[in-house]
């Protein structure tokens, strides 16, 4: 339970950076989806991790 919090955390405080627009797209239903995706697929959160920037975290989300 703890590792899936701290994941939150940190996509959220990548996306808090990320571009206006691209999070005003994403409804809060979509980032709980991905960030559930995220953690049953470890390739997705390796690649999240890995993003350079937060736009690059948003566009895969």
């Amino acid at each position: 339970m703890l590792l899936v919090l701290k994941n939150i955390l940190l996509f959220f405080s990548i996306l808090r950076v990320a571009s206006e627009d691209q999070i005003l797209n994403m409804a809060f239903e979509q980032i709980e989806a991905f960030l559930k995706k995220m953690q049953s697929e470890p390739e997705l959160k390796n690649e999240v991790l890995a993003a350079p920037t937060a736009d690059d975290v948003a566009r895969i989300a």
